[in-house]
């Protein structure tokens, strides 16, 4: 079910736009991950190297050689303006 959601949001009238540059979006996530882009935010940290992207820390995390127990998956901030 949550796959159809996620499937039925491509099919809506955009709600979030950047103030900026005026691209619009439909889910949180996207807009999320597209402002902390524009502003240059690494929010996403792992063995002091910093990510913009989730994604990119998974795949950092597949070949990182630190503890796993000290791997806090850790969001470093999450200071993006709200629409």
């Amino acid at each position: 079910m949550a796959d159809l959601r996620a499937h039925m949001t491509h099919h809506q009238e955009a709600t979030l736009k950047c103030g900026t540059c005026g691209h619009q979006m439909n889910r949180r996530d996207q807009y999320d991950d597209y402002m902390a882009m524009r502003l240059g935010a690494k929010n996403y940290a792992c063995s002091g190297k910093t990510y913009t992207h989730k994604p990119n820390l998974y795949r950092h995390q597949k070949f990182c050689k630190h503890d796993k127990k000290e791997n806090t998956n850790a969001v470093v901030s999450k200071n993006t303006p709200s629409a």
